[in-house]
């Protein structure tokens, strides 16, 4: 099978989703429809700004702080994460360099082997399979 390893998962929502948090207004709020209810459209468009000036000043307030466990949760992360890609950084440049080394001893050996007229491979260490 050519998608050894995907998998397929579904699932559903039960509750219906809704904004919870500061203030009693919501900024996903859909355009004030034109249906004539009574009120004028010039009206209906005056409360829609006036609801989104409102809006925007209860927004305009918050003031978020992190502070106490959060302060040092956020701290621990931020510095596990750091410590951890520049520790995998430090071993992928480690690989490459011992690639490149690899590659050179190769070259090396095979202009030696040539310039010699030696048989070719009889050098242990570049075996493949070989511990060095």
């Amino acid at each position: 099978m050519p998608f050894h390893g995907l998998t397929l998962s579904a699932g559903a929502q039960a509750e219906r989703t809704h904004q919870q948090g500061f203030g009693r207004g919501s900024l996903n709020q859909t355009a004030p429809t034109l249906v004539s209810s009574g009120l004028s459209v010039g009206h209906r468009l005056l409360r829609a700004q006036v609801k989104l000036a409102e809006l925007r000043r209860e927004f305009d307030q918050l003031d978020a702080k992190i502070h106490g466990v959060m302060a040092f949760t956020l701290w621990f992360g931020v510095l596990a994460f750091t410590v951890l890609y520049v520790y995998l950084l430090d071993r992928r440049y480690r690989l490459l360099a011992l690639d490149e080394e690899r590659e050179e001893r190769e070259v090396q050996y095979a202009i030696a082997e040539r310039v010699q007229g030696a048989s070719p491979r009889t050098d242990p260490s570049m075996q493949v399979g070989v511990p060095q």
